[in-house]
């Protein structure tokens, strides 16, 4: 029974992601639609939610960058040395304020440009700017 429901819920998304396609929109015209919130389409279940990442006892190491500078990167370098990655937190705190705003600006810009009748591909963008 589970698989019929899981055929099911497949064959839903691929109904919803077909009339997206569709639509000829693309990402513009759900950022014109008012748009404010991820639609279901565009998320997937993470089939390792529940995989513990790791094992009992054992924890990854974390590197906290709202730490003063010196600190963080002492912790960042001792991870990198023992483990090999590491963990970020508080990375926000790195981000100056105005600079999503800005970043949300300059999106909205390049994906605005249009070329007549025809929606423009960003490899048509960047060969202009190239030229």
């Amino acid at each position: 029974m589970a698989s019929s429901a899981a055929a099911a819920a497949a064959t839903g998304r691929a109904a919803l992601v077909k009339a997206f396609d569709e639509t000829r929109t693309g990402v513009r015209g759900l950022v014109e639609s008012g748009v404010s919130a991820v639609p279901d389409i565009f998320r997937h279940h993470d089939p390792y939610a529940s995989v513990p990442l790791a094992p009992p006892g054992v924890s990854i190491p974390v590197v906290d960058l709202s730490l003063p500078a010196p600190l963080a990167a002492e912790a960042a370098a001792g991870a990198a040395r023992q483990w090999g990655f590491f963990y970020l937190v508080n990375h926000h705190a790195l981000v100056p304020p105005g600079f999503t705003d800005g970043l949300l600006a300059a999106t909205r810009g390049a994906t605005s440009y249009s070329c007549g009748s025809d929606p423009c591909m960003w490899n048509a963008l960047i060969e202009e700017k190239m030229t």
